[in-house]
C-alpha cells in the first residue's frame, strides 16, 4: 500500500484557534503547510508571503478565514504551481571584464 506522500499529496490544511483567559476562542483561522524535503530530511513547512509595511518586509504564515478558501488556494494555485510572488527578476544578460576590458560571454 502506498503512502500519502507516494501519491503525490503534499499539502497539509491545519486549523488554528487561539484561546482567550476566559477560554472562549478570540482568534481562528486555517494554514497550508506543504511536505519538503533536503538531504535526508523531510518536513512539513508552512506557506508564507510577504508583507510590506512602512518599508519593513518580513514573511508570514497566509491564512484563510474558511477550509474552504484554504482548498481553492491549494487546487487553484499550489497545485497548477503558478507563481506566488509580485514580482519576477531574471538575469537578461552577463558582462565581464578584465584589464579593463569587457570581454564578450
Amino acid at each position: 500500500m502506498k503512502t500519502i506522500h507516494e501519491l503525490g499529496a503534499k499539502f497539509l490544511i491545519k486549523h488554528y484557534e487561539y484561546f482567550n483567559r476566559k477560554g472562549n476562542i478570540s482568534c481562528e483561522y486555517y494554514y497550508i503547510q506543504e511536505w519538503k524535503r533536503f538531504l535526508w530530511w523531510s518536513y512539513w513547512k508552512d506557506i508564507k508571503h510577504e508583507e510590506c509595511f512602512y518599508g519593513d518586509c518580513y514573511k508570514t504564515r497566509t491564512t484563510f478565514k474558511t477550509l474552504e478558501e484554504a482548498k481553492d488556494f491549494v487546487r487553484n494555485v499550489l497545485c497548477p504551481e503558478l507563481p506566488r510572488k509580485t514580482h519576477r527578476e531574471t538575469v537578461v544578460d552577463e558582462m565581464v571584464c578584465k584589464n579593463g576590458e569587457s570581454i564578450l560571454k
